[in-house]
This record gives structure tokens, sequence and C-alpha cells, in this order.
């Protein structure tokens, strides 16, 4: 994580970092909002390599994908403020899609302690759904 501070800078969030790493070995992470565990997972995928995208309704009606072969994982923007309260609670299932080799993610998921269901994949890519919180 040093080389990524001298390297990246501010960009390479070492904060964030250290408190995914402090909550996840503390055993305080479950406690943690879904938006949090949700956003420490993006975190993760990103140091693993994969491309994180933010993408328009256009963009996402038309299901845009970026180069293939990278893993990628895609969010309709718009979706976002819908989807979670302002405490981080997910109310509503959140679909994402993901391109390129995908593996890494599930184990993540588990770790993040994020309930997922697979649904059918196209062509193009593969496609998740975070299911919403069940408790109050």
């Amino acid at each position: 994580m040093q080389e990524q501070g001298k390297v990246k800078g501010p960009s390479a969030r070492l904060y964030q970092k250290v408190e995914y790493l402090w909550l996840a070995s503390s055993g305080e992470f479950t406690k943690q909002s879904t938006l949090f565990r949700f956003t420490c997972m993006i975190d993760t995928l990103r140091t693993m390599g994969w491309q994180d995208y933010l993408l328009s309704d256009t963009d996402w009606q038309n299901g845009w994908t970026s180069s293939p072969g990278k893993p990628s994982i895609y969010t309709q923007q718009s979706t976002l403020s819908d989807k979670f309260t302002q405490s981080g609670k997910l109310i509503q299932p959140l679909s994402l899609r993901l391109s390129g080799l995908t593996d890494g993610i599930f184990p993540l998921l588990e770790q993040c302690k994020l309930s997922y269901v697979s649904l059918p994949s196209t062509q193009k890519f593969s496609v998740l759904q975070l299911n919403a919180d069940t408790k109050e």
C-alpha cells in the first residue's frame, strides 16, 4: 500500500483501504451499511485490476461494454440514489453487469457479506443482482 500511496497519491485511497482492513479483521465489517460494503467491494475490485464504470441510462440501455477480456463491472448511475437510503440501506435490488474474467468477484461478494443472485447472461456480460436488505 505504501508503494500505491507514493505512485498514486490521494487517488490511492489509502485511508479507505486501511479502514476496510480494520473493519474486516475486527468483525465490525458486517455492522456497516450495505452501501459501505458495496463501496469497499468496488474499491477492492479496482485494486485487483478491474475497471469500474458508472453508465448513463443510454449506455446502460444499449448494453455498452469496455474492451473484451478486461474484468469490468458496470452500474447504472441513475439508479444508485433510488436504490440506497441516506443511511446506506439497499431498499431495492441493484443490477450489476460484469464482463471479462469475472471469477474473482464471487469470493469478494461473500467476504463483503453482499447477498446476490445471478441473472441470465448475454453474450456481452454476466448479470448479478444485489438483494435488498431484509432487516430493518
